[in-house]
C-alpha cells in the first residue's frame, strides 16, 4: 500500500477540512478505494499509486481554489471531484503553437 502525505502549510487546516471534517468525509465518498487521515495540519492518503496520483491532482485543484478565493464547500469539491476542469486538463492555445 502507498502513501501519500500533504501538508496544509499556508491554510488553515480546519477550513480546508470543514466543520467536523465534512470535507474529507466526501472526499472518502468519491475515493473509495483510498484510506484517508486528517490529522493537524497533514492529510494522508493510502492505497494504490494509479488512484493516489488521480488523488493528488484533484486535491492540488482544490487546494488552487482554496488558495484563490479562501473558502472551499461541497459544491465545489463536487464540481472538482466529478467532473474534468478543461483548466487544469486541456493545453493552452499557447501551448499547442510551434516554434
Amino acid at each position: 500500500m502507498n502513501e501519500l502525505s500533504i501538508e496544509l502549510t499556508e491554510i488553515n487546516p480546519r477550513d480546508f477540512f470543514g466543520n467536523q471534517n465534512a470535507n474529507i468525509d466526501l472526499l472518502k465518498k468519491y475515493f473509495p478505494k483510498l484510506k484517508l487521515v486528517a490529522r493537524g495540519s497533514n492529510l494522508k492518503a493510502f492505497g494504490d499509486d494509479q488512484v493516489l496520483q488521480e488523488f493528488d491532482k484533484r486535491i492540488a485543484m482544490l487546494l488552487e481554489h482554496f488558495a484563490k478565493f479562501n473558502r472551499i464547500d461541497e459544491n465545489i469539491i463536487e464540481r472538482v471531484l466529478s467532473s474534468t476542469c478543461l483548466l487544469y486538463t486541456s493545453p493552452s492555445p499557447r501551448d499547442r503553437q510551434k516554434s
